[in-house]
């Protein structure tokens, strides 16, 4: 996560916490960060961007290496639309 400091912007960030079934639930954490413009965006279809902030869609995938998603489904995406012309 971003860290405050007194003459820098202010920081922003988002977590994602997982509630693993009983039997993973002492794997080890992992953690992985990006910057927004390292977060996929594609556009199916005119109008519609999504950006992929974990998992797969429309052939954009973000599985960090070491994090569990890749053993337990995560699809996190956010969805925009232009407004009607």
């Amino acid at each position: 996560m971003p860290l405050f400091t007194k003459d820098g912007p202010m920081p922003s960030g988002l977590q994602l916490w997982i509630d693993l079934p009983a039997e993973k639930k002492m794997m080890e954490p992992a953690y992985y960060e990006h910057k927004a413009s390292e977060i996929p965006t594609v556009t199916p279809s005119d109008g519609v961007s999504i950006k992929v902030i974990a998992g797969e869609a429309h052939g954009a995938k973000v599985r960090p290496t070491g994090c569990h998603h890749q053993t337990l489904p995560v699809l996190l995406l956010t969805l925009a639309r232009s407004p009607w012309r």
